[in-house]
């Protein structure tokens, strides 16, 4: 504050009707930060015209506003992140994990339906928005925005036929806005249920043939083109690679019957298929051909190497194309160590507890927070409706990026996982929102045990960030029962899980209910995958 105060009076020398408006943004606060900021905001210093609500706030809207004084509560800015698809203020509720890993955090962001809903609920709280953005990938949530800034009545539909009347092409006007509003239903759901994106890409193809050669070298157009066809490469990508691991997995079974030199000569066959078969190269193809064309045209830069991009979570997301979407690091790494044991026993028992790895035993539970399947059991405080913003309740949230990173820096990968790609997907609450799952069919006269992967802690001991004596503060709950306090930094050689005891009277009814509750900070918290195992 007193940097941006010294700001302003150097600015109003030169811009002497320049107005300031100050942001409470911070990616993990500490506890006592936000009142600092709200304190010193509640002695209405003369150089602060007004307050941004911007992405990293503890804080809705609506507190936001009952915290200020009356000077400022109806000079609220919205400075709203229109760019991004996860790790953001507003990501994309259940994204597929399939298009985490491909499309990543800043590929094509268009989202005109969710982008209206989320502003007009915003609005009446705001004497308007500029909008934050990291480039014109991002062009469409632009355009809504500015629309609805003006007339909050307007249809989506009826900016995207604007947009594409005044920028692209007035001839296909209702088709291709069909496709804009369609495409982000890709979005929804579980990406192999979704029927609706192969629709979209063959609508798409037969718009393609129609449309004239000013409109396919429409940049504009090449984007919309380049989102759907993205994601159909990617559902079948994705459904390419699960068939090959499947096999690997299924040969890897019978290790014992092949034995385990055979076993995984065989098992590397099916898994390098992803990397030696790609599937859909025809359709990466045309996408890579329209990379070339964006970034002739106006410097989208969609990979590294070529194209001269950041990295691939700055929206170069094509550089690691032919990264499989398996678990191919994990297995290929395993049987790299596995067969180096001169033991036949030892490797086939090996091999067999690999692909077992999730397998909790007779009567026990294995559950994937980050899946859908897995993130059902997590309690949600509020719909999306409420809660874009996953403020005040969970979220199925995606730390690819955060370990991508790590193995980058590492060792220089680009596009290697060499762990279980179940510790990228999580479940993860914000600003000390209450993390609570549920699992019902226990045993109550059984003992079980339970054993968790959390992956902020997992990538603060690689990192080396904390000393050991630094723990996650967070009390854990099994039912009424505090099982710990903190989360100790893992030691990374015993496979970096955590292992308690659960009291039966956690689960006397046969229901056991977990709650972590972090304190003494407001970083995000999340669970990647747990066990619960009969004893």
């Amino acid at each position: 504050m007193q940097v941006t105060e010294e700001c302003a009076k150097i600015m109003r020398k030169y811009h002497p009707h320049a107005g300031v408006w100050v942001a409470p943004q911070h990616f993990q606060p500490e506890p006592g930060w936000y009142d600092d900021f709200y304190n010193l905001i509640a002695k209405e210093p003369d150089w602060i015209d007004g307050v941004c609500f911007a992405p990293w706030e503890q804080h809705e809207i609506m507190e936001m506003r009952d915290k200020l004084p009356e000077r400022y509560r109806h000079n609220i800015r919205n400075y709203p992140d229109i760019s991004h698809n996860t790790n953001c203020q507003f990501p994309v509720p259940m994204w597929d994990n399939a298009f985490a890993m491909t499309l990543g955090r800043e590929g094509n962001s268009a989202r005109p339906k969710a982008m209206k809903y989320i502003h007009n609920m915003i609005e009446p709280y705001t004497c308007g928005a500029i909008t934050y953005s990291e480039g014109i990938h991002d062009d469409i949530n632009k355009v809504i925005w500015c629309d609805q800034d003006f007339d909050s009545r307007t249809e989506a539909a009826d900016t995207i036929r604007d947009y594409v009347r005044l920028f692209i092409d007035s001839e296909i006007t209702e088709e291709l806005t069909d496709l804009v509003l369609r495409s982000e239903d890709d979005w929804a759901g579980p990406i192999l249920a979704n029927d609706g994106i192969d629709r979209v890409y063959r609508d798409m193809c037969a718009l393609d043939d129609k449309a004239d050669e000013k409109t396919r070298n429409n940049y504009r157009y090449q984007m919309i083109k380049l989102r759907i066809f993205s994601d159909y490469w990617t559902k079948h990508k994705y459904a390419a690679d699960q068939e090959n691991e499947k096999k690997a997995r299924e040969v890897l079974a019978r290790a014992a019957q092949l034995g385990s030199e055979a076993a995984i000569k065989e098992a590397r066959s099916a898994l390098n298929l992803s990397r030696d078969v790609p599937a859909m190269e025809e359709v990466l193809s045309e996408m890579q051909k329209l990379a070339d064309e964006l970034y002739k045209n106006c410097k989208i830069q969609l990979t590294v190497t070529w194209h001269h991009g950041q990295r691939w979570i700055r929206g170069a997301y094509l550089e690691t194309a032919g990264m499989p979407l398996n678990d191919y690091q994990y297995l290929m790494g395993r049987m790299k160590e596995i067969e180096k044991d001169s033991d036949e026993e030892r490797r086939v028992g090996e091999l067999l507890a690999c692909i077992s790895r999730e397998d909790p035993g007779e009567g026990g539970i294995y559950c994937s927070l980050g899946t859908p399947e897995g993130f059902a059991h997590v309690t949600q405080y509020r719909t999306w409706e409420e809660d874009p913003g996953y403020l005040k309740t969970p979220l199925k949230d995606h730390s690819i990026y955060s370990i991508m990173g790590m193995f980058h820096q590492m060792r220089g990968w680009h596009d290697e996982f060499p762990m279980p790609l179940s510790w990228a997907w999580n479940a993860t609450a914000l600003y000390g929102t209450p993390l609570e799952v549920t699992f019902d069919g226990l045993d109550s006269e059984k003992e079980y045990g339970l054993k968790v992967f959390y992956p902020n802690a997992f990538l603060k001991a690689v990192h080396h960030m904390q000393r050991p004596e630094e723990d996650t503060e967070c009390r854990f709950y099994a039912g009424d029962t505090l099982l710990a306090d903190r989360i100790p930094r893992p030691e990374i050689r015993s496979g970096a899980v955590w292992e308690y005891n659960l009291p039966k009277s956690s689960y006397t009814d046969g229901t056991l209910r977990l709650k972590w509750q972090v304190y003494g900070t407001l970083k995000a918290f999340a669970v990647s995958e747990l066990w619960i195992v009969r004893k």
